[in-house]
């Protein structure tokens, strides 16, 4: 018998019943299944050891924002740029966003909600005319950190632009997506009324050379001084009287105010959007349509430009949130709570808490107008319509609304969650031992079924059943 039929006829002796192994196939003789078995707990014990014992590298991390400004100066010393200083607003704005992405459990410049990096410096006050942002997350040694932007052509760009004076950096751990990692976030910028430094190149191989003296330096023609920085009023943000707030919709009405003459650019999201000359009292109003941008951050400021060309610098920035959807309330996410007096044929209208100011209900010829923290109350039994209406004007429709009451009842979903978390080879295993040995067990009864030995199906069964317990405990 050649080499490769005796492997055969071992293999089926080992899987199949035949006469040869008493119609019990070897694999599934008891010595066989406690071998697996040990292996089974031997590779569980391993997993979970290995998880207890090994630290996390949030635990590891060694990162500091003064290691982190230390490193970019020291790249931006290489190719003969300025030394950026540590700037306090700009270190208070990546803190911030750090710490709102740990707390919203994203990773982007931009947060899902449209909230941009230059959101957080207009939020802590810092003015600038340019700005930058580069982040990293579960990385160990800030080295890596350095070298890592360093390999990025876009981050790359950041830590070596020419024009940046000031930095703040943040590194903070936190829990994020159901771990622990610390994320670093690096801001940039030249303030407002700051002139961006004139850069020396840095000699390659030449040997130095001092300068030429000349007995006489020729004076500099008068250049037109720049104007000074316009100042930006808002004078509506299309909300009702007596109510604030930074919300718009699809217009905004500013006015400029600076001197007499000049030529005022007034940008949205860094795009020019309006020219105005100020009169010889240095005012200009317009209004701004905003149509073209979508909804979400809308960031305005202005700069002056004299006769001369001369530029001033940027304004302040004001912040608004565009919003044209107004309210977003699912039809589900009503709930109508009857009366309990039964000759009172009413309900009260639960609507979910959201950013509107009014609630209008229209049942037949009735048509009631709500303040969302008040109780709606409203006739049962009746086709009804719900007009739901934000502080800027944007409504929300829902019709067709039958107004009989529902009783339900929420169950959590905590009991779905296994109790603890297993390492993905652990379960491999568990999970393929249990299907092998099913697998051998059917076919072992379906091939002799009038022969049946019950402490080998009990044997096979356990093992499976210690399989299944290690794969969901």
């Amino acid at each position: 018998m050649s080499i490769a039929a005796r492997c055969l006829h071992g293999a089926q002796v080992c899987i199949i019943p035949r006469p040869e192994n008493g119609f019990k196939p070897l694999a599934l003789h008891r010595r066989p299944l406690a071998v697996v078995a040990g292996i089974l707990l031997i590779t569980k014990a391993l997993a979970l050891v290995t998880i207890t014992l090994t630290p996390l590298s949030a635990e590891l991390s060694t990162i500091t924002s003064t290691r982190i400004v230390q490193l970019t100066n020291q790249e931006r010393a290489r190719t003969g740029l300025n030394e950026l200083t540590v700037n306090d607003l700009l270190t208070e704005a990546a803190r911030k966003k750090a710490q709102d992405m740990l707390d919203k459990d994203y990773f982007a410049h931009v947060s899902p909600s449209g909230v941009t990096p230059w959101f957080w410096m207009s939020k802590v006050g810092y003015g600038y005319q340019v700005a930058g942002e580069n982040l990293a997350i579960d990385f160990v040694e800030a080295e890596n950190v350095v070298a890592a932007w360093m390999a990025s052509p876009t981050h790359r760009d950041n830590i070596l632009h020419p024009d940046y004076i000031e930095t703040g950096v943040a590194a903070l751990t936190g829990e994020f997506e159901g771990g622990t990692s610390t994320v670093v976030v690096h801001m940039f910028g030249l303030p407002q009324g700051a002139q961006a430094p004139v850069q020396e190149p840095v000699p390659t191989g030449a040997p130095a050379v001092a300068p030429a003296v000349t007995s006489e330096t020729p004076k500099p023609a008068p250049v037109a001084a720049a104007p000074a920085v316009p100042e930006v009023i808002v004078l509506s943000r299309g909300l009702p009287a007596g109510q604030a707030g930074n919300t718009i919709r699809s217009e905004l009405e500013l006015q400029i105010e600076g001197a007499p003459g000049i030529t005022v650019s007034v940008l949205v999201n860094n795009q020019t959007q309006a020219k105005r000359t100020l009169d010889a009292v240095g005012i200009s109003k317009l209004t701004l349509l905003l149509s073209d941008f979508p909804d979400g951050e809308i960031v305005v400021k202005a700069f002056a430009e004299n006769a001369a060309g001369r530029r001033s610098g940027y304004s302040a920035s004001q912040v608004f949130i565009k919003d044209t959807k107004g309210p977003q309330v699912e039809k589900e996410a009503l709930a109508f709570i009857a009366s309990p007096a039964t000759d009172e044929p009413v309900a009260w209208l639960r609507v979910p808490e959201g950013d509107y100011t009014s609630v209008g209900v229209t049942t037949g010829e009735e048509q009631l107008i709500y303040d969302p923290k008040e109780a709606v109350v409203v006739s049962l039994g009746k086709m009804a319509t719900l007009v739901l209406s934000d502080a800027v004007g944007n409504v929300q429709v829902i019709s067709d609304l039958t107004l009989a009451p529902s009783f339900y009842t929420e169950r959590g979903a905590g009991y779905l969650e296994t109790p603890a978390r297993f390492s993905g080879l652990a379960q491999r295993v568990a999970l393929t031992v249990a299907i092998v040995v099913l697998l051998l067990l059917t076919l072992a009864i379906v091939i002799r079924i009038n022969i049946q030995h019950p402490r080998m199906i009990a044997r096979a069964s356990l093992l499976v059943l210690l399989a299944l317990i290690m794969l969901f405990i």
